[in-house]
């Protein structure tokens, strides 16, 4: 046991030490700062008051600050009626959800989300005495006044300055652009910001993304490590690969043959077009964003798979293209079926035609009516099932790596998506035999670097 410590000892502290920093610069990477892309919607453009079209995905700014000259309402007519919105007056519940600085009988009236905030005589509005409308918006709180008018004697707070706040809800209005009933050059003094909800747009400084880097090489120098520490058992190294997956049998060609041609003529999904289209907008938006979903949100840390399949796009956008790793995971999942999973289930099963075919019959009658597409259930299956042949594996052989292996496979297909959560059952219903294995190791090696 001594001899066997001090001749792996140098495996043994590069191992510990490795694996103990990777996993610790893991940790520490989602808290390290990032570079923010910040973004503004200023209005009016070049110097005329003309309508602008500005969607923004996450639907609302983060602040909005607005200024309009009191004088600028003199163009108001019962015909013209808007002197500002943020949505189209004529579209669906614009009130609703929008704001709207309009002309309503002898009134202006600024309402957000169909709350009135200000109200004021037209007449006043256009007397010498008022200066500007100004309105503020906050997620907390939004506040608009008449800067230099005042509450009538009959208000509740008669004499104090004319203005209106809105709390206790979010009042941020819907933004799909700048829209006005007016024309001609913009009188001085008007002015719309809105700053874009940009928290998402990032990229990683050069501490991140050195801590990237490092913990990936610290942790494959860890995994040699380990290889190393399990050729201490004495046996002589095994194939990664068997000869056998090389081989092709006729059931192997009828497989392949199917899942060729139903690539070609076979439905794909309905999310196809959805997810192309997130991944196409990311390299954009500085992020992977879910704006048909979650306003914008990222699916973060789920969701690299469709990284992927934005550089994959740069290439071609045809079905037949995006849709071919899709094909590549197909093969990849009978390979493991026929030559991993089903050899382990005992000699009778291995040795069986009819436990091939039907094996063969189950995987296509479930992967062609539902992965024949974008979405990422192809490649949490493939994760699921190389999870259970390296635990597997491990148990077999008695060996750490394939057990690291499984437990890296197994985080990458978790993070492909929600349901690859199930690869983790792999490393749960085999916790005891995989337990006699690191108490087997600690006792060999020591725990200690």
């Amino acid at each position: 046991m001594t001899d066997t410590r001090s001749d792996y000892r140098i495996a043994r502290t590069v191992a510990v030490v490795a694996g103990v920093l990777g996993t610790l610069l893991a940790i520490l990477t989602p808290l390290l700062p990032v570079k923010q892309t910040t973004a503004e919607l200023n209005w009016p453009q070049n110097g005329v008051m003309a309508s602008v079209q500005a969607p923004l995905i996450g639907y609302v700014a983060t602040d909005l600050d607005i200024s309009v000259p009191c004088q600028a309402a003199a163009g108001l007519t019962p015909g013209r009626t808007v002197l500002l919105s943020t949505v189209p007056k004529q579209a669906p519940k614009a009130v609703d959800r929008g704001l709207l600085i309009e002309r309503v009988n002898d009134d202006l009236v600024l309402v957000v989300r169909n709350v009135p905030v200000v109200v004021a005589p037209l007449s006043q509005v256009l007397g010498p005495d008022c200066q500007k409308l100004t309105f503020t918006a906050h997620a907390d709180q939004v506040t608009a006044e008449f800067v230099g008018l005042k509450y009538g004697p009959h208000a509740e707070h008669p004499g104090t300055a004319l203005k209106g706040t809105r709390n206790g809800y979010d009042f941020r209005p819907q933004i799909v652009g700048v829209y006005t009933d007016l024309a001609g050059p913009a009188p001085a003094g008007l002015d719309f910001t809105a700053t874009v909800d940009t928290r998402f747009s990032s990229a990683p400084t050069p501490l991140k993304l050195a801590a990237m880097i490092l913990g990936v090489a610290l942790t494959v120098i860890a995994l040699i490590a380990l290889h190393i520490l399990d050729t201490a058992d004495g046996t002589r190294h095994r194939r990664f690969l068997p000869a056998r997956w090389w081989s092709m049998s006729p059931l192997d060609a009828l497989v392949t043959l199917v899942l060729v041609w139903w690539h070609f003529v076979g439905a794909n999904t309905s999310d196809d077009g959805y997810i192309l289209t997130m991944a196409r907008v990311s390299e954009n938006a500085g992020y992977m964003a879910n704006f048909y979903r979650w306003f914008g949100t990222p699916e973060a840390p789920f969701g690299w798979y469709y990284d992927l399949l934005a550089v994959w796009s740069h290439v071609s956008t045809s079905s037949i293209w995006m849709r071919l790793p899709t094909l590549v995971m197909a093969l990849a999942c009978w390979w493991l079926i026929s030559r991993e999973v089903i050899p382990r289930l005992g000699h009778a099963v291995k040795k069986s035609r009819a436990a091939a075919w039907t094996a063969a019959g189950m995987f296509l009658a479930f992967w062609l009516p539902l992965n024949n597409g974008l979405r990422p259930e192809p490649i949490i299956a493939l994760g699921i099932l190389a999870t259970w042949c390296s635990v597997e594996r491990a148990v077999a052989t008695s060996r750490l790596l394939p057990l690291a292996i499984a437990c890296i496979i197994g985080a990458m297909t978790l993070f492909s998506g929600p349901t690859g959560i199930a690869s983790i059952g792999a490393l749960l219903v085999a916790i005891g035999p995989l337990r006699t294995i690191l108490h087997r190791r600690s006792k060999q090696f020591g725990l200690a670097p």
